[in-house]
């Protein structure tokens, strides 16, 4: 992955704020990211562009991972645990 967009990516959003966690989607397509920023960010794995930025946190993110169904994301921070997007149960 060394010299795919996604590594330039995440490279330079690194310098601006430290990622703690990444992690792919089940099918690899995608990359969520948690960082200091209290964000968390989920990337196009092949051409490297971020998708979705989601300001889930009021302080640091520490991780975050898609759920099984691949629609949905988990995250925590020092504040709390958030899934995003929310939605109503059936």
């Amino acid at each position: 992955m060394a010299n795919s967009p996604l590594s330039e990516s995440t490279h330079q959003s690194a310098s601006d704020q430290i990622i703690t966690d990444a992690r792919f989607s089940a099918d690899g397509k995608r990359l969520v990211s948690a960082s200091y920023d209290a964000t968390v960010r989920v990337w196009d794995v092949e051409s490297g562009k971020e998708l979705k930025r989601i300001q889930a946190h009021m302080q640091h993110a520490y991780r975050a991972a898609f759920l099984p169904d691949g629609k949905r994301i988990v995250s925590g921070g020092d504040d709390d645990a958030r899934e995003e997007p929310p939605q109503a149960r059936a």
